[in-house]
């Protein structure tokens, strides 16, 4: 059994010739007629056999779980906009909610804009689609449409790949993984198998990645490649290194504002410093280092996200007592003294829910430490874990993704 991600490009891809001269009929103005059209039945019509096609395969494999998600270009509200009044077609944000109907699937609004500016995923999904509606009766020239969180504009769309597939594997580390890619153009389907071709690592071996052709005739898969890497904790940081990498070194990048073109031969995974496998990264020693004290957590308590304040002093009981069917039950002598210090100190605490935490500015100090020693104690990798959980969950983290970060103690195995 696997879960199956179906990742869209829309511009000749869903956004096909058929659909694009099929005529819709709207008493409309422009371009409220055009995000009419993306919602309606056309967009299933146009791609029918396509649909067709992916809900037999989807019965016939017995997937548990079947997510789209978008694999245009259209990572933001002002490339959808661009390109709707470029290509008169509608908004592919629109568009994506009647395919997934049809293919009654589950939907994920995360877009790399939503990376590239450290906001929750999906909200620059919600922001585009409150904007749209808007648009449906509000005339044009009435609506500001500036300010609006943009990504880079990457041809390759290796950055988009990565993101997606390290995003659902993040989401899903137990499970298979079949996840494909839908693109009208085979030069980006050969500069993808290209990239991951050379760098099978940079896919996790939970991942198996089909690039498919597709522009309204028959999709044909045209690459397949298993992925043979670890799940990268911090997609995100990552694939904004990936932009910030090719904008430095990439001539072109100098001459095309926010453009970038991910290749093999300049964004080499040495070169990706921000892959985070949690307990590579943080590496925590025992013996070797002295674990924060109850005051450096009680400090850090402001730092912490909302959703890392879920974290009850109930669920470390249990864990702690083994009297719950959790990996994280089987504790060493150095993470049980962890945690029973945050047990004892936050007894006195009746009214509030207690935060495990810690002085994060230390800790980064720490981190940089242990990354620079060339010999290193054996890793507790039950406390490396969960403090790579707590990095991650915390405001001041580049990685950190409220959104996204499951913070329950019990429930850590599905991080």
């Amino acid at each position: 059994m696997a879960i199956r991600i179906l990742s869209f490009d829309f511009d000749g891809c869903l956004f096909n010739e058929t659909y694009k001269n099929t005529p819709y009929i709207s008493e409309a103005d422009w371009p409220a007629n055009l995000i009419l059209k993306a919602e309606s039945d056309l967009i299933v019509t146009s791609n029918q056999k396509l649909i067709n096609d992916i809900c037999a395969q989807n019965e016939a494999e017995q997937y548990t779980q079947i997510i789209t998600i978008i694999g245009s270009n259209r990572q933001s509200f002002d490339r959808d906009l661009n390109n709707m009044a470029r290509n008169q077609t509608g908004s592919c944000f629109s568009a994506i909610q009647r395919i997934n109907l049809a293919l009654k699937a589950k939907f994920d609004p995360f877009l790399l804009t939503d990376a590239r500016h450290k906001i929750a995923s999906g909200t620059s999904y919600h922001q585009a689609m409150e904007t749209l509606q808007k648009m449906r009766d509000v005339p044009l020239y009435q609506l500001d449409l500036k300010g609006y969180p943009d990504w880079l504009f990457d041809e390759s769309k290796i950055t988009i790949i990565y993101a997606q597939i390290h995003r659902f594997a993040k989401k899903n580390p137990d499970e298979t993984i079949v996840f494909d890619f839908y693109e009208d153009r085979k030069d980006i389907l050969h500069g993808i198998n290209r990239y991951f071709s050379a760098y099978p690592e940079l896919i996790p071996d939970n991942v198996t990645l089909n690039l498919n052709f597709y522009d309204g005739s028959e999709p044909e898969t045209q690459y397949t490649l298993q992925g043979t890497g670890r799940i990268d904790l911090a997609y995100k940081a990552t694939v904004n290194q990936m932009g910030e990498i090719d904008l430095e070194n990439n001539q072109r990048c100098k001459i095309e504002v926010d453009f970038i073109s991910i290749q093999p031969e300049l964004v080499t995974p040495d070169r990706l410093t921000s892959r985070s496998y949690g307990a590579d990264r943080i590496a925590i020693t025992e013996g070797t280092e002295p674990m924060p004290t109850v005051d450096e957590a009680a400090a850090a308590t402001a730092s912490l996200s909302p959703k890392f304040k879920h974290l009850e002093k109930d669920a470390a009981t249990e864990i702690l007592s083994g009297s719950i069917d959790n990996p994280y039950a089987r504790l060493s002598p150095h993470s049980t003294r962890f945690f029973q210090e945050f047990d004892t100190s936050s007894e006195a605490e009746e009214h509030a829910p207690v935060n495990y935490g810690f002085n994060v500015s230390k800790y980064l100090e720490r981190i940089n430490i242990y990354k620079a020693r060339e010999e290193r104690a054996p890793i507790d990798p039950v406390l490396s874990d969960l403090h790579s959980l707590i990095l991650l969950n915390t405001d001041e983290s580049p990685y950190h993704d409220e959104a996204d970060s499951t913070t329950s103690l019990d429930n850590f195995s599905t991080f």
